[in-house]
């Protein structure tokens, strides 16, 4: 059985989970034929030697009724020269080898790692998978008992268990047979490479078991034989970096045989296809939504997913302004998130109006990029890119405001206080808001609400010299507070707290044209 070539293990950033499922709608056939064999009816059917070979041959993407036929016709001629020769009646070591010699002297004449089951009848080539799935189908027609056993990279016959227990190397065309004994089964582990000599030493048969063998060694059927061709066909593709009919091969092993290894080597071959995630071909994004179901995999592919998004929005959207390939892309990364990716759609969907946001705010749209970006808050109002950006849009839309009057300009700021509560964390919003509280006392002075006016004097009084950077809005808001107070004690005929009001507001801010131009106008009027 072919073993996962190293490099693949340099893509292997997290393992893979067993829980990983597949179902037979999940799987993609190149013929109707195919398509029965993965059937649960045909599967799981008591089925003849013809059905057998087919399942065998299933990966040969020609497959005929013809091949599949002569296959079994061939398995039948040798099993009859088997039967000729009395193999049923021979000792167990005798039929065994007896089965060898024929088997390699009709059918097996090349090994070939990279051999399916259908070369075995045209052109003789083959390996442990296929060799020993051509034992098991002639044992069948001798009736004679044996257990295919699998390692992590082999696989091998036990003819005759539970009695001689012996061990066939189906690759091995001369000294293919061995013994159930220590010194046997020691050099049958050593022959194929998988342990040293050193490793075995002084151990018995029950040791070697127990300590090497136990935990990684189990018997398969010929569903399990299947499943191996159709992963070797898989390496295959990797080798050929087609990666796509990889994982439809892979997908079809893992169906017929669940097993770590191969669930593993499914990941990885979807992992390599991490290299060619490209936002011009929203397909190439396939492999990482389908790691998604793996669970071990799936934080780390979630956060991929988030990553991935965000740099194909920004491309899409904020460098090359392509609307309608975001809005594919964006439906197409929501259609194949995990249904419970809760959090990860959440954050899709902020990173969407976040790049929608900047998208109208490049075209000068600005109501519309507030609008994205107030959504946006509402997702995550702590991000500070959202910050920036509803201050930058606020701070223009006040600037044409200032024309409608300070009024529209403060009820506008107080407004957007009370949605974005940040604004007071910003200097000049800072400054803004509590101007805004000025108006207020500007209100309740002209409108005749005294006490109500000089309450929220006082209460901007503490504030006065913090607000004070000489700049000329602060000039501006604090003549019409103390202008305001002024005004309305002059309305009341209160001379004395109409000229103490300006002359408080002009120790404050000397430069105020507003307040200047009252007290000359008080002077004026009580001194003629």
């Amino acid at each position: 059985m072919k073993a996962l070539f190293s490099f693949l293990s340099l893509l292997l950033f997290f393992s893979a989970s067993w829980a990983q499922e597949t179902s037979y709608a999940d799987l993609q056939f190149h013929s109707e034929m195919e398509a029965i064999f993965f059937q649960t009816d045909f599967l799981e059917k008591n089925r003849t030697l013809s059905d057998q070979v087919g399942l065998l041959m299933a990966t040969d993407t020609v497959l005929t009724a013809n091949k599949i036929t002569a296959a079994t016709t061939a398995i039948k001629q040798v099993s009859s020269k088997l039967r000729t020769a009395k193999i049923q009646n021979k000792k167990p070591f005798k039929a065994a080898t007896l089965l060898h010699e024929t088997l390699h002297e009709v059918l097996l004449r090349e090994f070939d790692i990279d051999a399916q089951f259908k070369d075995v009848f045209e052109n003789g080539r083959y390996n442990c998978v296929t060799a020993s799935a051509l034992y098991a189908l002639v044992l069948e027609e001798l009736n004679l008992a044996y257990e295919i056993h699998e390692l992590p990279s082999h696989v091998y016959l036990v003819y005759a268990p539970g009695t001689a227990d012996l061990l066939i190397e189906t690759t091995k065309p001369v000294d293919g047979i061995y013994l159930s004994d220590a010194v046997s089964y020691t050099h049958f582990l050593t022959d194929l490479d998988l342990f040293t000599p050193a490793d075995l030493d002084g151990k018995n048969m029950d040791q070697i078991y127990e300590e090497f063998l136990a935990d990684v060694e189990i018997k398969i059927d010929f569903r399990g034989l299947t499943s191996h061709l159709y992963y070797n066909a898989a390496l295959s593709f990797v080798e050929e970096l087609e990666f796509e009919r990889a994982v439809n091969l892979i997908k079809k092993s893992v169906y017929l045989d669940r097993n770590i290894r191969k669930i593993e080597t499914w990941s990885a071959i979807l992992k390599m296809q991490l290299v060619s995630l490209d936002y011009n071909q929203i397909d190439t994004y396939e492999p990482l939504f389908a790691l998604q179901y793996f669970p071990v995999d799936a934080a780390k592919v979630l956060e991929g997913i988030q990553i991935e998004f965000c740099s194909a929005s920004e491309n899409l959207l904020v460098l090359e302004k392509r609307l309608d390939d975001y809005n594919a892309l964006r439906t197409f990364f929501l259609d194949k998130l995990h249904p419970k990716a809760e959090n990860t759609r959440k954050y899709l969907q902020f990173i969407h109006h976040v790049q929608m946001g900047r998208y109208h705010a490049l075209l000068k749209q600005n109501i519309r990029a507030y609008q994205q970006f107030g959504s946006a808050y509402q997702i995550d109002p702590t991000d500070t890119q959202v910050h920036s950006a509803l201050i930058s849009l606020i701070s223009e839309e006040i600037s044409v405001r200032y024309s409608q009057g300070l009024d529209a300009v403060f009820s506008y700021v107080e407004e957007q206080h009370q949605k974005y509560p940040f604004l007071d964390q910003n200097e000049y919003f800072h400054r803004l808001i509590e101007y805004s509280n000025f108006a207020l006392a500007i209100e309740a002075f002209d409108a005749d609400e005294e006490q109500n006016g000089l309450d929220v004097l006082e209460q901007c009084r503490p504030k006065l010299e913090a607000l004070n950077d000489g700049s000329e809005l602060f000039n501006i808001m604090t003549g019409l507070l103390f202008g305001s107070a002024s005004s309305y004690y002059f309305r009341k005929g209160n001379k004395e707290k109409a000229v103490k009001f300006l002359a408080e507001g002009l120790a404050i801010a000397p430069q105020s044209e507003e307040l200047m131009r009252k007290m000359k106008l008080l002077e004026d009027y009580y001194n003629n």
